[in-house]
């Protein structure tokens, strides 16, 4: 296994990071990890019967 690997799963399995999906709107969620461990981006997406959008 990576070192990279390694750090995944101990962030997976500490049960302290989580990712949210919080309804904005009708077909719209915003994305987000708690705590933010990166430099405050938040995605998107964007449903719709003809596709489905993810912005970042």
């Amino acid at each position: 296994m990576s070192v990279q690997t390694d750090n995944l799963k101990k962030i997976i399995n500490n049960g302290h990071y989580q990712n949210t999906n919080v309804p904005e709107e009708k077909g719209l969620y915003c994305l987000d990890a708690i705590p933010s461990f990166r430099i405050g981006q938040t995605a998107y997406i964007i449903q719709n019967k003809e596709f489905n959008l993810l912005k970042d």
